[in-house]
């Protein structure tokens, strides 16, 4: 199994973002969810639009503890999310595969994204970052 690193520099972590939004508004709400929230890969995929849609909260059950568990938005997440879901049927998978809206992006190509913006920025990223990512700040804020 090969290492990945959270994002440790706020300003890189700006950059990040801001060239996933630029790019494609879906990475950009995958990558905000994932580092923000702390979720896993495959919690992000199988969230629809109607879960998260006019939402402060969403309920899931963890995939690999199956706890259930709720996450709050934050203003930043819940003016994403606002932008990104008006006009999109609740059925739809909330970051689509590019054949079928109703189908999610596959875990493979997720992990392409969030690579390939490390490259960028000389860092060593896959999925697993985005919940580093935010268990970083999180400790870096309480200790």
């Amino acid at each position: 199994m090969v290492s990945v690193d959270p994002i440790r520099d706020k300003s890189l972590y700006n950059k990040i973002k801001s060239d996933l939004r630029e790019w494609n508004e879906k990475y950009y709400i995958m990558f905000l969810l994932g580092t923000l929230l702390a979720l896993r890969i495959n919690e992000i995929l199988k969230l629809k639009v109607g879960d998260v849609k006019d939402k402060d909260e969403h309920t899931l059950v963890q995939s690999k503890t199956g706890k259930e568990i709720t996450i709050a938005f934050n203003s930043e997440l819940k003016k994403a999310l606002k932008s990104y879901c008006k006009g999109r049927d609740p059925q739809e998978a909330l970051i689509p595969s590019r054949d079928n809206e109703y189908h999610p992006l596959s875990d493979k190509r997720a992990w392409e994204v969030i690579r390939d913006a490390g490259i960028k920025y000389g860092l060593h990223l896959g999925t697993h970052s985005m919940r580093k990512t935010c268990a970083y700040h999180y400790y870096q804020q309480t200790k």
